[in-house]
Formats: structure tokens, C-alpha cells, sequence
């Protein structure tokens, strides 16, 4: 049992660790922290909970990332949240992005009748078919309701290389007279992010 909790323990922490440095990262290459004072940060972060091994795999991979970035030819600089790309009460932090950036979507001020979904598709040719990337439910009633996504290959959905990410996103708001908002994918690859974009082989799900 006492196995077991602890088992419980690190992959919450993983979780807390993964999700910390999705948010910190960019924060992480414009403020010169050293590594000391990095996991300082992320001790106090969780109640000074002990940095295991597992964990410490974890930074030291988030680490070299920042440093890939900082060494890189073309590295990514991370631009001030805009808030300017909005529909409504809808409104997401950039008009472009780069692949392995977030997608910050606010979603405040709606009208109490404001049901519906936030559905956001992939680029296409083909303006007859939109692939559906993700989709989320929201409603005034219940206040403002704020998420992100990342643009990513998936088996699931058949997007097996970046060339299917590549280009003008749309994002609709159904059961709303919201028009879209459109964000641009560019054909850029966050240094020490790249093995999340290598090709996905053919066979593999709807690849």
C-alpha cells in the first residue's frame, strides 16, 4: 500500500512538473535562471516536496530544451500576449504561432443565453471538408472558462505530418452569431521540440 502511494505521489508530481514547465517554459528562456534556482522554484512550487529521479529526468530534458532554444540558429522568443485576435467575447493571446506553441484561449463576458462549442479545425484544401481538431463546451450561465491546446500530430485524427499543420487555423463558435477567428500556423519548429513533429509512419492509426 505504502508502494502504491507513492507510485500516486510521483505521477502527480510528474503531472505538476509537466504542467509548470508548459507555462514556464518561455518565462524560463527570457529570465536567466540558474538551474539551482530553478528547481528552488518548483520545490516551493509543490511544499518542497523531494525532486526524485523520475523528476529530475523531466527538468533536465526541459533544461536542454532551453538551451537548444538559446543556441539555436533561429531561436523562438516568445511575443507579449496580444489579446487582440477576438470574436465577441472570445479572444486568444496571438495571431501566430509556432509548432509546440500554445494556443491561449479566453472565453469571458458572455451573455447568460451563450451556449454552445468553441470548435477550432486544421487547415485544408479542400474548403468542402474542415477537419475538427478539438472542440470544447461553453455557457454563460456558469462564467468565463479559459483553456489552451497545442497543434500536434495525432494517429487519431489522421494528421500525420506537419504539413497538415501548417497554415490558417479556424475557430468557430457554434450556437452563436460569432464570426471565426483565424491564428496562422507557421512552418517553424520550437527548438528540442522536434521529435514531437517527426512524421508519423503509415499504419500507425488513420496514418
Amino acid at each position: 500500500m505504502n508502494q502504491f502511494k507513492i507510485g500516486i505521489s510521483i505521477i502527480l508530481v510528474i503531472i505538476a512538473i509537466i504542467t509548470i514547465s508548459s507555462f514556464q517554459y518561455y518565462q524560463l528562456i527570457e529570465n536567466e535562471l540558474t538551474d539551482e534556482e530553478w528547481r528552488e522554484q518548483i520545490n516551493q512550487k509543490y511544499n518542497n516536496q523531494t525532486v526524485t529521479p523520475e523528476i529530475e529526468k523531466l527538468l533536465d530534458i526541459v533544461k536542454d530544451t532551453k538551451i537548444q532554444n538559446e543556441q539555436s540558429e533561429d531561436p523562438f522568443i516568445p511575443r507579449i500576449p496580444e489579446w487582440t485576435n477576438a470574436s465577441g467575447p472570445f479572444l486568444i493571446d496571438n495571431d501566430e504561432y509556432w509548432l509546440g506553441q500554445k494556443v491561449f484561449v479566453n472565453i469571458s463576458g458572455l451573455d447568460e443565453k451563450d451556449k454552445g462549442r468553441v470548435n477550432v479545425y486544421v487547415p485544408v484544401v479542400n474548403e468542402d471538408y474542415k477537419l475538427r481538431y478539438s472542440s470544447i463546451g461553453f455557457d454563460g450561465s456558469l462564467g468565463r472558462n479559459n483553456y489552451y491546446f497545442t497543434p500536434g500530430l495525432s494517429e487519431s485524427l489522421g494528421i500525420c505530418s506537419t504539413d497538415q499543420l501548417i497554415g490558417k487555423w479556424v475557430m468557430r463558435f457554434e450556437g452563436t452569431q460569432y464570426p471565426d477567428i483565424t491564428f496562422t500556423v507557421v512552418d517553424k519548429i520550437i527548438p528540442g521540440y522536434e521529435l514531437m513533429f517527426e512524421t508519423i509512419p503509415t499504419g500507425n492509426g488513420f496514418c
